[in-house]
């Protein structure tokens, strides 16, 4: 029996066939191998889906795993109640698709289930917290491009998001040429613990969905 985890992140075909993937898979991936040491990466499939209204798209994909006996679940973002989304808004989304589709699947909204935000909000908790100051650099400079918007009377300067701080916190550190290019095709390096702590307790949640769903 496989599982099948469908992810909001999508990949270029050429990329993928390169072996390149995204953030999002890289940490999927490297946290359950984690989780569960000498699992096999053949049993488990990771699809993106490329996009939060795509995942309709993938109805019979998932119709045919099923009627294999394997498994699908759904990891996406639960966003914000403020950009239209936030984990009651998605949850009604994925009970109603899941009529629509005629398919059962288990979901996780990211960061962890019962917050507001995203992929990125969950990476921000369980960063090594000996390099937590790299983040407090970064909130300041923030501070400062705001400061100079309000200072321009107006929206001059685009605001950093989520994503570009941890890409900042990440590529902080002294690194290999071959890690630095790892980095920057999307490998976070989410299995070393000198930049990342996956048993911080905020993973609890998606520990126990994923060991739910591994078994």
């Amino acid at each position: 029996m496989k599982l099948h985890i469908f992810i909001e992140s999508g990949i270029d075909p050429g990329k993928r066939g390169k072996g390149q993937f995204t953030n999002e898979h890289y940490f999927i991936e490297q946290y359950i191998q984690h989780l569960c040491k000498g699992y096999n990466p053949e049993d488990v499939d990771i699809v993106h889906v490329g996009g939060k209204d795509k995942l309709r798209m993938f109805d019979n994909q998932m119709k045919d795993y099923t009627r294999q006996g394997d498994t699908n679940i759904v990891i996406f973002d639960a966003d914000y109640i403020s950009t239209g989304g936030g984990l009651k808004k998605r949850i009604a989304d994925f009970e109603c698709l899941k009529q629509e589709m005629g398919v059962d699947f288990d979901y996780f909204l990211f960061p962890s289930n019962w917050d507001e935000g995203t992929f990125e909000t969950l990476l921000l908790q369980i960063i090594n917290k000996d390099h937590a100051g790299i983040i407090d650099c970064f909130s300041r400079y923030e501070n400062c491009v705001e400061a100079q918007n309000k200072l321009k009377g107006g929206d001059c300067y685009e605001m950093p998001n989520t994503k570009a701080k941890i890409y900042s916190y990440i590529t902080s550190f002294k690194m290999s040429n071959a890690d630095k290019s790892s980095v920057k095709i999307g490998n976070w390096k989410f299995y070393s613990s000198v930049f990342w702590n996956l048993d911080d307790s905020y993973l609890e949640p998606l520990k126990n969905f994923l060991i739910k769903h591994l078994k």
